[in-house]
């Protein structure tokens, strides 16, 4: 059901009190002024407050003349607005951040039984009041008002506001192609947003040029302080290993990447996976890699950032950044070591007065239930510290043990390094590498290789074999530093029949280091 399709519901079922979500006040005007105008049969008064003038009942329900109508008397101030609109019958009036105006309202007792009032009344008089707002309603009214989500623009939306937009200037033309990529790039825009974005693109190009709707794409995802836009995202190849973990990201890619098809089949679309394990074995790199296998966009979601200072601000970014992950759907969405960011969900009814309790119930609700085509990838370096709810069947498609890289794995990771760097790993004593790295993560690896380079790269000259197994002889891996709870990771793991991303491999002998001349101290 759309936005306009539960607004009519509200109204036809007349709830007095009607709130909606929403940044574009003046787009949700829009609809709702329409809505009225063209429902003839309705008959009802439409009134919109501003705060200097008061309440302007409209006569005329275009926007192109600014909603032609009277100022009534005596409602400047709220309290005489809600007054003169309980006088009424098959009226509307419709208010901007009302709850701005509640939000001290233990101190505006009249304010507050004004609206009591309507909600008892409303029913009979058929009269409403509509706040157009981004922040939720004072809780002391919560219970009265109705709440409707109003969307930001999906792509059919999106197409119509970039071909209104130039329809003034004939001598643009814009292919198919570029208009395709040019709605998917304007996802999780509002409508002022994507038309600034297209008038800096026409000013400096004179075109619609895509890598500026890029740029514009990533500055106004960076202002919600929300999300994170991630563009450089590795090929899957670039992982060293895992292969469990990327044969299933390939299944599932093909389903993600056909939805209308999976769905014939009888499969849901893919909803997300944990990743659990060990710290610096390529959990966040996977994620990464999944949004280029699937060829949609990646962002971070930052849970810490959903904090607000401010009564009702968390819940506000709550769903505001939710409702941004629906806009840009289909995307990948990662949260990054997600148990620090709930840890304190069991003391919340008392430390936070029930904020990050009600923030985490928001998140699996939202996990669960989401209708929109984005793939959440949580990582975790404990999982103990995760909430039962949080793992239990459906808020996962699956989850996964990432554990130290085998013999194999280690050995396709210092090739996948040492050609970032530019070096041929076949000119190096690679099984003595990987032998002599035993126990140790990808990100360890990947720091002796560069340990090695700044050394080497300081003398002015190529690194050798003895460089390298110096450095790994002085570093000591995480599985040494942290042995028992690495012991027990693996062997929760295993109790707990949960799969495996790395596949089991038999051992190798372990390669004798040759004697060398000893270059390094």
């Amino acid at each position: 059901m759309n936005f306009l399709d539960k607004f009519d519901a509200t109204i036809r079922g007349v709830f007095p009190l009607i709130h909606i979500y929403s940044s574009e006040y003046d787009r949700v005007l829009y609809d709702i002024v329409n809505y009225f105008f063209n429902k003839t049969s309705f008959g009802f008064t439409v009134g919109i407050y501003n705060s200097a003038k008061g309440v302007k009942a409209i006569s005329d329900g275009s926007i192109l003349n600014s909603y032609q109508g009277e100022y009534i008397p005596g409602t400047v101030d709220i309290e005489g607005a809600l007054r003169i609109l309980l006088e009424k019958s098959e009226t509307v009036f419709i208010f901007r951040n009302l709850d701005l105006y509640l939000q001290d309202y233990f101190r505006k007792p009249k304010l507050i039984d004004l609206l009591y009032t309507i909600y008892e009344v409303g029913i009979s008089s058929r009269i409403f009041v509509i706040n157009i707002s981004s922040y939720p309603v004072a809780p002391e009214l919560k219970n009265y008002f109705i709440a409707i989500d109003y969307p930001l623009p999906d792509e059919t939306e999106i197409k119509k506001i970039i071909k209104e937009f130039l329809e003034p200037y004939e001598n643009i033309k814009v292919d198919r192609k570029t208009l395709n990529m040019a709605i998917n790039l304007c996802k999780g825009m509002s409508k002022a947003e994507i038309e600034g974005a297209l008038s800096i693109s026409l000013v400096t190009k004179k075109k619609i040029d895509l890598d500026i709707l890029r740029e514009e794409k990533a500055r106004i995802v960076k202002k919600t302080g929300l999300l994170e836009w991630i563009e450089e995202v590795p090929p899957i190849d670039d992982i060293g290993g895992l292969d469990n973990l990327k044969d299933w990201f390939r299944k599932i890619a093909y389903a993600f990447k056909n939805p209308s098809k999976a769905n014939k089949y009888g499969l849901k679309v893919p909803k997300g996976c944990l990743l659990t394990g060990i710290p610096g074995t390529g959990k966040t790199l996977s994620a990464k890699a999944i949004a280029s296998l699937f060829e949609v966009p990646l962002f971070r979601l930052d849970v810490a950032r959903l904090y607000g200072s401010l009564v009702g601000e968390t819940e506000r970014n709550v769903r505001e950044a939710l409702s941004l992950i629906d806009a840009m759907s289909p995307c990948v969405v990662i949260v990054d070591e997600v148990e620090k960011a709930i840890s304190g969900i069991h003391s919340s009814s008392y430390s936070d007065s029930g904020v990050t309790s009600r923030l985490v119930g928001s998140l699996l609700y939202y996990l669960q239930e989401k209708k929109s085509h984005s793939f959440f990838v949580c990582t975790s370096n404990d999982i103990s510290l995760l909430p039962p709810e949080f793992l239990r069947k459906g808020r996962f498609d699956e989850i996964w043990y990432v554990g130290l890289p085998n013999e194999i794995e280690r050995e396709y990771i210092w090739k996948i390094h040492l050609k970032k760097t530019g070096r041929d790993w076949k000119d190096y004593n690679l099984n003595l590498f990987v032998s002599q790295s035993e126990g140790f993560t990808g990100a360890e690896i990947e720091a002796v290789i560069q340990e090695t380079l700044y050394h080497c790269f300081y003398e002015d000259r190529e690194p050798t074999d003895e460089d390298f197994l110096h450095y790994i002889s002085k570093t000591t891996p995480l599985s040494t530093l942290e042995k028992d709870k690495i012991r027990r990771l693996e062997e929760w793991a295993k109790t707990s029949q949960i799969k495996r991303a790395n596949l089991v491999v038999p051992a190798r002998k372990p390669e004798k280091i040759k004697a060398t001349k000893k270059i390094l101290n």
